[in-house]
């Protein structure tokens, strides 16, 4: 997976002083907090960045808020699909 690459590479990247590369990595990781799949993915996402200083604390605490959000708007959807196909 992309953030078991990055726990064995982030300082190498972060040495490189390639701003760009940088920037990228860090938009990449707060795509994957973002669309995990799973609570235990996403705790172990959010714990990497916490100790990093190149995220903020209260963005992944955004993003996890977001994607618990998410979940509950899915379970509302996948109810309601369940509970109208059935009255077919």
């Amino acid at each position: 997976a992309f953030i078991d690459f990055l726990k064995v590479e982030f300082d190498q990247i972060m040495t490189s002083k390639d701003i760009d590369l940088i920037m990228s990595v860090k938009r990449a990781v707060y795509k994957v907090l973002e669309l995990s799949n799973n609570v235990t993915r996403i705790e172990e996402v959010a714990e990497f960045m916490k100790n990093k200083s190149l995220f903020s604390e209260l963005e992944i605490n955004i993003k996890r808020n977001e994607w618990n959000m998410n979940q509950a708007n899915v379970k509302i959807v996948n109810d309601w699909i369940q509970e109208n196909i059935s009255s077919f």
